[in-house]
């Protein structure tokens, strides 16, 4: 004969491991299931399901509940009734209900703890990086052109950033011809950087030229002149340690002289005679 404890330990064991393959009951019910295909087919043809029971949300899952999280409920009332179970019946048979009780409490929490498991193993979000709206920077290539240089850069959206760079230059040609150019001037532009946080990342954009200079003879006859242009560049820029701006990129510029001169040498050529030539860009500053 089938004892009261019996009965309960397997009831129990039923809803407490019912939850196994609850991720499919649904779709195993629709589509095994005779009259279960037969209500789906008539709630979404608009018919009145038969004797107007509609399908429960839980059908398949032997009448339990899941939470949002799909962890399952009944693992819980299974361990109730197998509580009661082990109350009812004898001393001597309480032994194996108390260990049927921890199986089934352990079947019902298995969710719970791999849920607190995988919270635990979660990485921490990195923070956000920090926006900068202004950078100062220093380009020493421009060296090469007998040119010193910085670079302002500020900020005016998420990814929009205006630019201007002053300079002065000065160089002189070989002893053939001792012929010195000198002056100030200015690059203002405009780049889109593709990164987040401000002048970071990949960018693009342009930027116009203006310089006023002095050409000066070997025999001491002396000119001015004015240089005009624009250029393309390309690059990319990283703001490492929260504020040291590094940057590097490339382009091409054209330049037109106000006044023509005969062929000259580098660097003098890049202030004094019209032509497309390539740039070379380095930064390195602080933002703020």
């Amino acid at each position: 004969m089938i004892t009261i404890r019996a009965l309960a330990l397997a009831t129990a064991l039923v809803l407490g491991g019912s939850h196994v393959a609850r991720a499919d009951a649904g779709a195993g019910v629709d589509a095994g299931d005779g009259d279960a295909g037969a209500i789906d087919a008539g709630a979404d043809s608009g018919e009145t399901p038969p004797y107007g029971i509609a399908e429960s949300s839980t059908a398949g899952n032997y009448g339990c509940s899941t939470s949002s999280a799909g962890s399952p409920t009944c693992g819980f009332a299974g361990a109730a009734l197998a509580l009661a179970a082990l109350l009812l019946t004898r001393r001597r048979s309480r032994r194996a209900g108390l260990a049927s009780l921890l199986v089934v409490a352990a079947v019902g929490s298995a969710p719970a703890a791999h849920a607190a498991e995988a919270a635990l193993d979660a990485p921490a979000p990195l923070p956000p990086s920090a926006p900068r709206s202004v950078a100062v920077s220093y380009n020493p290539l421009t060296l090469q052109l007998s040119r010193v240089s910085a670079n302002l850069e500020i900020t005016l959206g998420s990814h929009h950033v205006f630019e201007a760079s002053p300079f002065y230059a000065y160089t002189r040609t070989n002893s053939d011809s001792n012929n010195v150019f000198s002056g100030v001037g200015g690059e203002l532009g405009y780049r889109y950087y593709f990164g987040d946080g401000g002048m970071r990342g990949l960018y693009v954009g342009p930027s116009v030229l203006l310089g006023f200079y002095a050409a000066q003879a070997a025999t001491g006859q002396s000119t001015t002149f004015q240089n005009f242009g624009g250029a393309v560049d390309v690059g990319y820029q990283a703001i490492v340690a929260d504020r040291l701006v590094l940057g590097l990129g490339t382009g091409v510029q054209y330049t037109v002289p106000t006044l023509t001169f005969l062929p000259q040498e580098l660097p003098a050529s890049v202030y004094a005679v019209r032509g497309l030539r390539p740039r070379l860009l380095f930064a390195v500053g602080v933002a703020f």
